[in-house]
């Protein structure tokens, strides 16, 4: 095999590489919902804060019942009621941590009201029409 036969293979075989790993990033993620409870970082359980956090941030670092999202997801929400009971407090930051303006404070997602803050489309579809978020 020539210098230029082997270039051309080996660009090939890259290009190959690069379309599948394209296309396994680009796949959306359905995050099922399990608990009407509202919490967050507490346990096995998919909360629907947890939920729509794991679909903004493509991770389950704080969301450990739900699967991590991955472009653009769909929050699978069980039929219920889902009290927002979790008050909008400012974090305290840690040692060497900046505090963060109150209007990014707000848009975490871990208190008050449920943010969708990611570039992607989070679709939530009732598994029964009785469903309500108050």
């Amino acid at each position: 095999m020539g210098k230029v036969s082997l270039r051309i293979a080996i660009g090939g075989i890259a290009i190959a590489i690069a379309m599948l790993a394209g296309v396994s990033g680009s796949s959306a993620a359905t995050i099922n919902v399990t608990t009407t409870i509202d919490e967050f970082e507490s346990g096995n359980r998919c909360s629907l804060r947890e939920a729509l956090w794991s679909a903004n941030n493509d991770d389950v670092i704080k969301a450990v019942g739900c699967k991590a999202g991955s472009g653009k997801d769909k929050v699978v929400v069980p039929s219920g009621r889902f009290n927002l009971t979790r008050r909008n407090v400012a974090p305290v930051p840690l040692e060497g941590e900046e505090l963060l303006p109150a209007p990014k404070i707000e848009d975490l997602g871990e208190t008050g009201d449920l943010d969708l803050t990611a570039p992607v489309t989070s679709t939530i579809t009732a598994a029964e029409s009785s469903t309500k978020v108050a």
